[in-house]
């Protein structure tokens, strides 16, 4: 699955990304959008933010940030994004409801969010959280939900 199909990229898009499971992501959306385009990568892992700022090193047009609360930047202003990728970011997190809805205040109007999390065949108490917060009183449009036994994958859209 393609998950960046789903967000439509184009030449001098924003994108936010909360989460870094490696580089491959990242520099596909740096090759959708261009130089003319922005990606921030939002993470609540020095580790991991040291190792995505690594991975990106000399690209002008992408930003790592680190926050112990991803969940919460009100240094950024709302609907400044035209996309957004959620990538296995809602595991690491206490408040799953409040990390989309960030997504959703960072998003412009029609900005697309995907979703994707990693799941262990034991997590169901995660399985559940996530189901709930995708489903109950979501802001977004939900375009497409799949949960199975290891994953879960939502394409969601912003009214």
């Amino acid at each position: 699955m393609d998950l960046l199909s789903y967000l439509n990229l184009e030449e001098g898009m924003r994108v936010v990304q909360f989460g870094f499971e490696g580089a491959d992501v990242p520099l596909r959306v740096l090759s959708s959008i261009g130089e003319g385009g922005r990606l921030l990568i939002l993470l609540n892992s020095e580790r991991k933010a040291e190792a995505a700022r690594r991975a990106l090193a000399g690209r002008g047009n992408a930003e790592v940030l680190y926050s112990p609360v991803i969940e919460h930047n009100p240094s950024l202003a709302p609907s400044t994004f035209d996309a957004a990728l959620i990538l296995n970011a809602l595991g690491e997190v206490l408040g799953k409801k409040e990390l989309l809805n960030e997504a959703y205040r960072l998003l412009r109007p029609g900005g697309r969010c995907v979703v994707h999390q990693k799941l262990g065949p034991l997590s169901i108490g995660l399985r559940r959280k996530l189901r709930k917060a995708l489903t109950e009183r979501m802001p977004f449009r939900v375009l497409e939900l799949r949960m199975g036994l290891l994953g879960v994958f939502a394409s969601l859209e912003k009214a």
